[in-house]
């Protein structure tokens, strides 16, 4: 199949403000950690194990909270 050779812009907008790039960064971090929270959940391991790899990755990922 064939790629188009059309080119596309992208804008990208920034916040204004330092506050609302924090504010940005901490909605981006909240949504990661439900997406590992929820990663981990479905895989095919017994609860046990998703609560020991959940505590390894929280040590190791989630230590800026």
């Amino acid at each position: 199949m064939a790629r188009s050779k059309d080119t596309y812009l992208i804008k990208v907008h920034y916040p204004e403000t330092e506050g609302d790039i924090f504010e940005i960064r901490r909605r981006m971090g909240i949504a990661y950690t439900q997406f590992v929270k929820d990663y981990i959940l479905t895989l095919p391991i017994s609860d046990e194990e998703k609560n020991k790899l959940y505590e390894k990755v929280s040590e190791h990922l989630f230590i800026y909270k």
